[in-house]
């Protein structure tokens, strides 16, 4: 009997307390959660007006260059097929044959530039 009551007033308890929950508006919060590990300077979002044109060509190839350069890990100015794969650079990896068109087991980046103008152009030639 005991026990019946007990969870008789538990399941009052619960159900009181969703139809309370149901008549409070939801609360608004004033100031975004903070992480504590984020410095102070960098816990702000800033407002970065949206790249094109040219602009968002040159932040590609900044890129672009960057992770090509980070995958010439002999600093020669070309890489191998091996080195595309380790360093993520899927789509060379892939079509190296195609960008390595001196057959040479070695592209530079000026081959991967070329490579990707030839499929650029092939890809907005209507069919």
């Amino acid at each position: 009997m005991n026990r019946a009551l007990r969870t008789l007033a538990c399941l009052a308890t619960l159900y009181g307390s969703a139809v309370l929950a149901a008549d409070v508006p939801p609360a608004t919060v004033a100031q975004p959660y903070r992480d504590p590990y984020v410095p102070p300077a960098q816990r702000e979002a800033r407002a970065v007006a949206p790249l094109s044109g040219p602009a968002l060509q040159d932040a590609v190839d900044a890129r672009l260059r960057a992770r090509f350069d980070a995958a010439d890990v002999e600093h020669v100015g070309s890489i191998t097929r091996a080195q595309a794969t380790a360093a993520g650079l899927g789509y060379v990896a892939r079509d190296f044959d195609a960008i390595d068109t001196a057959g040479t087991g070695r592209v530079s980046y000026a081959n991967v530039r070329a490579f990707l103008a030839r499929e650029a152009a092939r890809a907005s030639t209507p069919r």
